[in-house]
């Protein structure tokens, strides 16, 4: 009896210990990430690759883009989730504590997943397996290295010779101990390069390059903002997130409407619980709030989905306050990750772009808009809805339009007046609209052709000959294509008589991706 009763307890005690985790290496806290020191771009790689390294099941890491001065832009996934967000610091040089804070939310969060452990009270483990973080700790890493290392940090070398020209604005202010450069290397501020009203005359903006609040010549004239541009389309993010600090505070507020407001708000709630900061405009705010050209302004207006700009901490600080500055700061990423999850199914209308998951909308109505602005529309796109294509359109590729080409002139060009109309109309509405089509200028329809070809009394034979390189396409998906025909006119009496002509054709692709030819264009040769 006490035999079994000891088999039956070991058999409980190794259930157990297989349960926990496995890899006893983890069952220790990592301390790769000093937060307490300025970190430079060498030193944040060297943290990522010790990060990737520990947690190699749960940290990818990608270069997503070049800087101007030309370092790379380093994305960080942490998580095994298919619901993504996406999140970034040190866009502003001088704000470089973002980086701090981000390389340790990393770690941090690694931590807890390998450990079962939980972060005030978020389980770390159960959301990263259902969500996945986008992080770029460093956007600006140019200019990050710039306020800790100087001017020698400047590899570019006209760069480096015309730094000290750049114009210093007087609004700047910074009550720091480090330089108070903003702007990416060459003057432009990142988080001005936004196309969300950035037409308007932004404040302090002096026109030209400088240290601070100069928007730049064009929206995305630089390459940091192109590389988060591109992360930020190519991605179905339910939140975006950038990191800053200026005031304690958080911005929120696109003039959403409808459930995006509600959304909103409801997440701003959470943020002030977990932060204690306030939101900026009060959550009551019901006027018009002026926020232009940033990133969180453009992806609520242009992508509909939640963003948040985060401010850390009040001037005067520095690294050594990290600890202050990082309490609001450790579990605010579970915190959008939690939510981003929860409104998963809110943002059931997704968008494919070569059958990829490019973005998530509420509605059809929001994924048309990005397709129009923001898609290549000689890519293969669908917009699938709870399963359902709501609007498909495949790329046709100039081999494919000639076979259209040659199919329909085979049907339009090649007729036997003997033969049964009826079969002729089939063949032809295949290819021609209800409302017919326009044969050199002239609007006529299937019953027409029919019409004129029996008047005619003729049989003709005719063969298509042209190339890909006379294919063009405009925004309407409209191709035009131009050939020449060689075709005989046999008669009646068996006279016959040879033409060749050029022609050319448009074809319309439509939703479906069905082909429709809308006009013929006829020369002499």
């Amino acid at each position: 009896m006490k035999k079994r009763v000891f088999c039956f307890l070991f058999a409980i005690i190794l259930s157990f210990l297989y349960s926990y985790p496995t890899n006893l290496a983890y069952a220790q806290f990592t301390n790769i990430v000093n937060p307490y020191e300025a970190i430079t771009y060498s030193k944040m790689l060297e943290y990522i690759n010790n990060l990737e390294k520990n947690f190699d099941d749960l940290v990818d890491v990608e270069v997503i883009g070049k800087s101007l001065d030309q370092r790379d832009i380093i994305l960080v996934k942490v998580g095994k989730g298919d619901t993504l967000i996406h999140i970034n610091g040190s866009m502003h040089a001088r704000e470089r504590i973002t980086t701090n804070i981000i390389l340790k939310n990393i770690e941090d969060y690694c931590n807890a997943y390998v450990n079962y452990s939980s972060i005030s009270g978020y389980n770390v483990r159960d959301i990263l397996d259902k969500v996945t973080i986008y992080y770029v700790p460093m956007v600006n890493p140019d200019g990050v290295d710039y306020t800790i290392l100087g001017k020698e940090s400047i590899r570019d070398p006209y760069l480096k010779a015309t730094i000290d020209s750049i114009y210093r604005s007087p609004q700047a202010g910074w009550n720091h101990s480090s330089n108070n450069w903003k702007a990416n290397i060459g003057g432009v501020d990142l988080n001005r390069q936004w196309d969300s009203d950035w037409d308007k005359n932004l404040k302090y903006d002096p026109g030209k390059p400088a240290n601070a609040f100069y928007k730049g010549s064009t929206p995305l004239s630089e390459p940091e903002a192109k590389a988060i541009y591109q992360l930020t389309i190519d991605n179905p993010f339910v939140i975006h997130v950038a990191y800053h600090t200026q005031g304690k505070i958080f911005y929120w507020c696109k003039n959403q409407k409808g459930n995006l407001l509600n959304q909103s708000i409801n997440i701003s709630k959470k943020i002030t619980a977990l932060t204690g900061f306030n939101p900026v405009p009060s959550l009551n705010y019901n006027s018009y709030f002026e926020s232009y050209a940033g990133y969180t302004d453009w992806t609520v207006d242009e992508l509909k989905k939640p963003g948040f700009t985060m401010e850390f901490a009040s001037n005067p600080y520095t690294e050594k306050d990290f600890d202050s500055i990082y309490k609001p700061a450790k579990a605010l990423g579970l915190l959008f990750a939690q939510e981003a999850y929860n409104l998963r199914f809110s943002y059931n209308t997704d968008v494919y772009v070569d059958n990829k998951l490019t973005q998530v909308f509420e509605n059809e109505e929001d994924a048309r808009a990005f397709i129009a602005k923001y898609t290549n529309q000689d890519s293969a796109i669908k917009i699938v809805k709870n399963g359902n294509i709501l609007y498909s359109n495949e790329p046709f590729s100039h081999e494919n339009i000639l076979t259209i080409s040659n199919d329909f002139v085979s049907h339009m060009y090649n007729y036997n007046y003997q033969n049964n109309n009826d079969e002729w109309k089939e063949l032809l509405s295949q290819y021609i609209p209800e409302t017919g089509l326009y044969v050199n200028h002239e609007l006529v329809s299937v019953d027409d052709l029919i019409n004129k070809r029996e008047k005619e009394k003729v049989v003709v034979t005719a063969s298509f000959s042209s190339d890909s390189n006379s294919i063009s396409k405009d925004l309407n998906n409209i191709y035009t294509i131009k050939g020449k025909i060689d075709y005989t006119y046999s008669s009646k009496n068996n006279k016959e008589e040879n033409l060749s002509k050029s022609i050319i054709l448009s074809i319309y692709i439509d939703e479906q991706s069905n082909p429709y030819i809308l006009s013929i264009v006829e020369e002499d040769i």
